[in-house]
This record gives structure tokens, sequence and C-alpha cells, in this order.
């Protein structure tokens, strides 16, 4: 389903070692709910029951949601239906884009909001909730009958108006960390209201459960470049699907792992790296330069799947002079050909890498893909002794924002 299938280097003497404690050490916390989730028949029930029932009642679904509440869900729906126009997420609050995606909505009674905070206090979810609620009552409309929420099975501002306005809600689990929280109903909803198959998803997450080796040599790749001082991990995606996937992997990655102190408070050794996404073969174009031959930094996983490199038509007239070399060749040719003489330069140049192969993007295949990440990344925190499941900086710009807002 997914292959390491290329390396331009053994992990570091120990590192391999290092991973298998580290994800061992993982599996045993039955504290981390992303484990489980596999398992837990009702989240799935529910996720599909509400996903299918807004879709016989709205024509379009809006997810209001930040970070995690998001990303993961806009991963899947654009993985996995890339042209569809029938769910939109919005987490961002630059306001001429709001008003403007507001004003051009089609009619609202056949808008539905899914609002996801896993606090239930996220005050940008909140303020673009309220003023989505102010919109339909400027309408006479009644913006609780146009409503779910995703939320904690516990007191919050989200929570308490869910109840007091009867409106629908869905559980966001009490042991699962926002940016880990795409196999649950915050990714699922939104699929299931696409008429996406969840229980294929359920099915790849479960086989990279099942994947303790390919888990284990990526994370001591991983810990191999940390130690070489590779300070940015660049995550590049030869297949356009996979975009948002890329953005999710990038929260993921950089709210778990970096961090300043580990669980005893000194300074983690080797520190975790700065993550940086590409895609192919525009990137080509782009950066490509500066990581060919900018400082030697960088450690770069790419992502290549046979489907984008295999499919349409061959090209019988090459139009333009000195491109006969491309008679009968297909896009996807090129794309592979870019792909791997992309890897091949940077290897001559002594850019370290590695290559992960899918066949398709399917729904086995994302399931997979989120769930091998999230343990991946959990391995990594486990071999840096850091806490992998908070983000106190975070949490301080959510500080210093209230504190602005009051003065």
């Amino acid at each position: 389903m997914i292959e390491l299938t290329h390396s331009t280097q053994a992990p570091e003497s120990g590192c391999l070692e290092r991973a298998q404690v580290a994800f061992e050490k993982l599996l045993t916390r039955k504290e981390l709910g992303f484990l489980e989730v596999g398992r837990r028949d009702h989240l799935w029930d529910s996720a599909l029951s509400c996903g299918r029932e807004l879709s016989k009642v709205a024509k379009r679904l809006v997810v209001l949601g930040m970070g995690g509440s998001s990303l993961g869900g806009q991963a899947l729906v654009t993985a996995l239906r890339p042209f569809g126009e029938r769910v939109e997420f919005w987490d961002n609050i630059d306001s001429f884009t709001f008003w403007n995606r507001i004003s051009r909505l089609p009619a609202l009674q056949e808008v539905h909001w899914l609002i996801i905070s896993k606090s239930g206090t996220t005050a940008e979810t909140l303020l673009m909730a309220a003023f989505v609620s102010q919109h339909y009552r400027s309408r006479q409309l009644e913006f609780k009958n146009f409503a779910t929420i995703i939320t904690e099975p516990k007191e919050n501002a989200l929570k308490r108006w869910a109840e007091d306005d009867g409106i629908r809600s869905c559980e966001f689990p009490l042991d699962v960390g926002g940016r880990f929280s795409v196999l649950t109903p915050v990714g699922f909803v939104p699929a299931a209201f696409d008429e996406i198959d969840i229980d294929s998803l359920r099915t790849g997450a479960m086989w990279a459960l099942g994947q303790r080796a390919l888990v284990e040599n990526l994370t001591a790749h991983f810990l191999t470049s940390f130690i070489a001082s590779k300070g940015i991990t660049t995550f590049w995606f030869y297949c356009d699907r996979l975009f948002f996937f890329g953005e999710w992997l990038k929260q993921l990655w950089a709210e778990s792992l970096g961090k300043s102190k580990t669980r005893s408070g000194q300074p983690p050794r080797p520190h975790a790296s700065t993550p940086w996404c590409c895609h192919g073969a525009r990137d080509q174009h782009s950066v490509l330069q500066q990581i060919a031959e900018g400082p030697q930094d960088k450690f770069v996983t790419f992502f290549r799947v046979k489907e984008s490199e295999l499919g349409g038509a061959g090209l019988i007239d090459p139009l333009f002079s000195g491109f006969d070399f491309l008679k009968d060749r297909r896009l996807g040719d090129l794309l592979a050909a870019e792909a791997e003489g992309t890897r091949c330069s940077l290897e001559a140049q002594g850019v370290s890498s590695l290559t992960l192969s899918m066949e398709k993007v399917g729904g086995q295949e994302m399931g997979a893909l989120f769930m091998l990440f999230e343990l991946v990344v959990g391995s990594l925190g486990e071999a840096l002794e850091i806490d992998a499941f908070n983000q106190p900086g975070v949490e301080l710009s959510k500080k210093m924002a209230r504190q602005a807002l009051s003065t």
C-alpha cells in the first residue's frame, strides 16, 4: 500500500534500535486515544450517520475550524474528491475573504455549518460562527437550524451554546489531540457528507498500525537526519491530491516535535527539524536551486503515486520544434522522469532523501498515510523524550492575542 522504495543512506548506527524502543513505548501509552480510534465503533458509526443525514438536508457543508479541526478533513476531502464543490473549509479570519465567501454562497437554506473546536473555546472559530449567526439573523433565519458542532464531551462555551439551542453535536474524543483527530468525526463527518467511504479509511489506518518495520525504519531515518543537523525536513509531493495532506503533516510535525525542552526539562538532543512542503514539478522551478546548492541542512522525503504518473493519453504531435522526444509520451511520463531526475540530482549534490511510493490515492491509502505519520511523529517524540502531544508555544500566542484585544 505504502512502500519505502528508495533511500540515499542507511540510518545512523543505533538509530534503528532507538526507533524500535521508542515505538514500543508509544504503543504502551494507553492515554493516547489516536492509537485506538480504529477500534471505536461508536465514533465511526456516529460520524457516518451524521454526515449522511446532513447530506440529505444540505447541498453544501462549510466547516469552521482551525488547525487540526480543519486540516485533516480538508486533506481527506481534497484527496478523495479533488474536484468536488460540496464541502468548504474556512480556517482563517481574513475579513476580506470571509465576507466575500459568505456573499457568494448559494441560498443560505441549502448550506449547513459544521463548527469544530476540541476545547470549545477557539476564539477564531467561535467568532466566525457568531458572524455567520448574525448574517442569518439579518435574513430572518435561525442559525441553529443549520448548524452542527464537534467538541469535547465536557463543559465549554461551544457545547453550552449547542445544548441551550438544541443543536446537534458529535463527540471530539477527550483523549485524542486536535492534530491527531483526522480519523475521528472531525475528519469523517465531512468525508461522509461528501460520500467518501470511511470504512476504507479505517482499513488503511489498521493496516498502518500493523506496519511496525515501516514505522521504525522511517523513524530511524528521520532521527539520523536530526543527528546530522538537518534542520529542515522537506516533504516533496509529486501528486496534486496530496497538497493538503502536506499542510496537515506540516502541522502534525511542527506542533508535536518543535519543543525546547524534554520531559525532564533539558534541551532535546538532537533537536527535531522544521517541516517544509514542496510540490512537483512546480517547485522544481522555485526552490530546487536553494535545496540543491544552499546550506546542506535539508532532508527530503519524496511522495510518489503511480496513478499520477501513468494516466492520460500519449502525445500525438509535440507541436514545438526540438521536442520530438515527447512524442507518444504522457504527462505522467514527464512527471515521473522529473521526480526521478530531482532525486538523483539532489543525491549527486549530497542532499539525503528517501522516497515513499503508492499505487493510487484511495480511501485505504489515505487512512494508512494519516496513521503512519501519526505513529512516526509519536515515535520521534518518544525517541527525543519530548511531549509530542502539547503545544505550549501556541498557547502563549493565544494568551497574548487576548491581551491585545483587552487593551
